[in-house]
């Protein structure tokens, strides 16, 4: 006897095949060429993982993934050990996204994958981040190590109409040393964090940004 293969609630992407053999049921995935299998509640949309190159397959906030998963057979707990359910739904695949991750790190001279998940991976520059979050609606913070910050980096250097252009709903939190857990650690007296118009850096108040705000 045989009986036909049951994927739920899971992530199956990235494989030139992706099963061979009898065609398994599949319903709550996201899993690449997803029409082909017979289930419900499936997509094939790109998972977005936070950085699939390092072997990081943890879920972006913007992932089709977040809040997509089958509530009814879905176990407690992550694969490690976090609670499932953690935003509005639970999440396809091995991870959940915890309300925890849905701050972005800023620090100046950060050397790792600078996607925005940590200090260690913190986005280098402010306005990529806060691009980042405006790409998404789920973040709710900025956090920004010390250091002073310029509206130009990341676009055309030394473009005098470049702005940090605000995102609604997310909080801009400045004041961090970079090893914080809890924003109530932080301490803008002895880290201070400066968003500078000086965009040239040369002393001259006549070639500064022209704005320093603006709404996205």
């Amino acid at each position: 006897l045989s009986s036909e293969p049951v994927i739920t609630n899971s992530i199956v992407w990235g494989q030139s095949t992706a099963f061979a053999g009898t065609a398994p049921l599949v319903s709550h995935s996201l899993v690449q060429g997803a029409s082909v299998y017979p289930g419900t509640g499936n997509t094939n949309a790109n998972p977005r993982f936070v950085f699939a190159a390092g072997a990081n397959f943890k879920l972006e906030a913007c992932s089709p993934a977040i809040d997509a998963a089958n509530a009814a057979v879905n176990p407690v707990t992550d694969i490690n050990g976090l609670p499932r359910n953690a935003l509005n739904a639970p999440d396809m695949g091995a991870y959940e996204l915890q309300p925890s991750e849905l701050t972005i790190y800023v620090r100046r001279g950060a050397t790792g994958t600078a996607d925005g998940t940590s200090w260690a991976n913190a986005i280098p520059t402010l306005q990529t981040a806060i691009s980042k979050a405006a790409a998404c609606s789920r973040y709710k913070e900025i956090w920004v190590a010390a250091a002073t910050y310029y509206p130009d980096e990341g676009l055309i250097n030394n473009d005098r109409n470049a702005s940090f252009r605000m995102v609604n709903g997310v909080a801009i939190l400045g004041g961090f040393a970079g090893t914080e857990t809890s924003a109530a650690q932080r301490n803008p007296n002895t880290n201070p964090t400066i968003l500078s118009g000086e965009i040239q850096q040369d002393g001259i108040v006549t070639n500064n940004s022209n704005t320093i705000f603006n709404n996205a």
